[in-house]
């Protein structure tokens, strides 16, 4: 008798075909985009057979084309570029790299402001249907191989490709054995909720370790002095705060707990080597809670299926009243620009959108509304370019990202400018006292013009 063996694929194909799923080309899949559709590539997805596939059916397409949207794109996807055949319009809900921002920069891609814990409100299940809601054809999303029970997970990128998958007319799932299974909430799909399941086993995204300079260091240095043992920390994705860590920043504390969206390696590191145990936090006791980990392949073979390591949704990440209720709440963020009385910058420098408003605004206010709660706000003093970070003014059509009601600590490597419950002119004395030295005197003219500082 001779033996027979079973491929891996038809087995995957079985398997995924007794929970009422299928397994299907790339190009199956996409066949259902048509012209007029939406599809969405979600943060925290790069399915990047799904994506040559659709770029393929785009340029066949010969009618009014295809809305493209994405948030934080992580792939270097061909409809960004100029003129891409097939696509009517590509709209970000978080900007990505320089040739997202030169398209941007044209006119030839939008921009959509709208806060990470509320994107389905207007399809809220709550409510009826709102006439502003932005429905979703298509969803494209990067999943695990499924397991004994049929489901497939997000691995340890929740934000909220769940969300999209159940609101989205069909969902299409990009399998690979290198995405690793992850405990939380908001991370599962049942195969049978796809309308086509692919294999391509790309391999996971991994981060390397940012080597923080001088200026960085010392930013670290005013953070560690600031947060307190027992704290929950959220750190934004911003080059200083990532930097920060890497540098120290949270080395020595004790029972630290974790609430934040991106996770970063240094984070995990903190983790395992018991800094960050959770045990003194009021919400998830025990828990390291957050929208996204990435990290190099040890730290993600560490996050898969620990225990105490969770995914949530960005409905509960970066809902504010959770934050809010998490007691001595520390949100540290980045800023490209402060003005001086307060106005916080990181999403454009002018009319130029640079990046967008991610979880920054929504953690600052759950930061500053929570039990002994800090937000704390780090930029360096001067700009790659040379430009002060501290200005008397932000330039013209400079978004602001955080309002100056809820500005609080504001960091760079000469201190620590203290402006919560501070008037205009206290609060010019506290920034100018943490500007580049050599824009002091300017930033003081400038506020005794102003403000008669």
């Amino acid at each position: 008798m001779t033996a027979t063996t079973e491929s891996p694929t038809a087995h995957l194909a079985d398997t995924i075909a007794r929970h009422g799923g299928r397994l299907v080309s790339a190009d199956e899949a996409v066949a259902v985009v048509e012209d007029g559709h939406r599809v969405m590539i979600p943060i925290g997805s790069q399915p990047l057979a799904l994506a040559d596939a659709l770029a393929a059916r785009l340029a066949n397409l010969t009618g009014a084309g295809v809305e493209m949207a994405d948030c934080a794109v992580a792939g270097n996807y061909l409809w960004l570029k100029p003129g891409f055949p097939g696509v009517s319009s590509v709209v970000h809900e978080h900007w990505g790299g320089p040739a997202v921002r030169a398209q941007q920069r044209s006119g030839a891609h939008d921009y959509l402001p709208i806060p990470f814990s509320l994107r389905f409100k207007a399809v809220d299940e709550a409510s009826r249907t709102r006439a502003e809601a932005r429905p979703v054809d298509v969803v494209l999303v990067q999943v695990t191989l499924p397991d004994d029970h049929g489901f497939v997970s997000f691995g340890p990128n929740a934000w909220n490709q769940e969300g999209f998958c159940r609101n989205a007319t069909y969902a299409i799932g990009e399998m690979s054995a290198h995405i690793p299974f992850a405990f939380g909430r908001g991370h599962t799909v049942h195969v049978s909720e796809f309308h086509g399941l692919v294999l391509n086993n790309s391999p996971r995204r991994l981060t390397t370790v940012v080597e923080p300079n001088d200026s960085q260091r010392r930013i670290a240095a005013y953070l560690s002095e600031i947060i307190e043992d027992g704290d929950t920390i959220q750190v934004g994705a911003g080059l200083v705060p990532t930097a920060a860590v890497y540098a120290g920043a949270l080395d020595g504390k004790r029972d630290l707990g974790w609430h934040s969206e991106a996770t970063i390696g240094g984070i995990i590191d903190l983790i395992e080597r018991g800094v960050i145990t959770g045990d003194r936090k009021s919400i998830d006791r025990g828990l390291a809670i957050a929208a996204g980990y990435a990290g190099n392949s040890d730290q993600m073979d560490f996050v898969r299926l620990h225990p105490r390591i969770h995914t949530r949704p960005t409905d509960y990440v970066h809902n504010v009243r959770i934050i809010s209720g998490q007691d001595n709440m520390v949100a540290i963020n980045a800023a490209m620009l402060v003005d001086l009385t307060g106005q916080i910058c990181a999403d454009s420098i002018g009319h130029e959108m640079i990046g967008g408003t991610g979880g920054q605004l929504e953690f600052a206010l759950g930061a500053v509304n929570a039990r002994n709660g800090r937000s704390i706000t780090t930029l360096e003093s001067r700009s790659a370019a040379g430009g002060s970070g501290i200005v008397a003014t932000l330039p013209e059509g400079t978004v602001v990202t955080v309002p100056r009601l809820y500005a609080d600590l504001v960091v760079t490597e000469f201190g620590v400018a203290r402006l919560w419950g501070k008037t205009v002119r206290e609060r010019t004395r506290e920034l100018i006292a943490i500007a580049h030295p050599e824009s002091r005197a300017q930033l003081q003219a400038d506020a005794a013009r102003l403000f008669g500082a």
